[in-house]
């Protein structure tokens, strides 16, 4: 690993139309030692993917 990798926590996007599953993903992944950038929508989760090039994507399959 580099001295960035080492340095820095994972980033993991979150998204989920459920507000209440979006927190408890939230908590769930910081507890476990990663960042979290949530999402409410596809639209949303896009955007935020071209802009923060996260580690992980958890994505709800079923979203309007």
């Amino acid at each position: 690993m580099n001295e960035l990798s080492e340095s820095r926590k994972p980033l993991v996007l979150v998204a989920d139309d459920s507000a209440a599953m979006r927190e408890f993903c939230r908590l769930a992944i910081e507890q476990a030692g990663f960042n979290v950038a949530l999402a409410q929508g596809g639209q949303e989760a896009i955007e935020l993917f071209s802009r923060l090039k996260p580690d992980m994507i958890l994505l709800d399959v079923i979203m309007p």
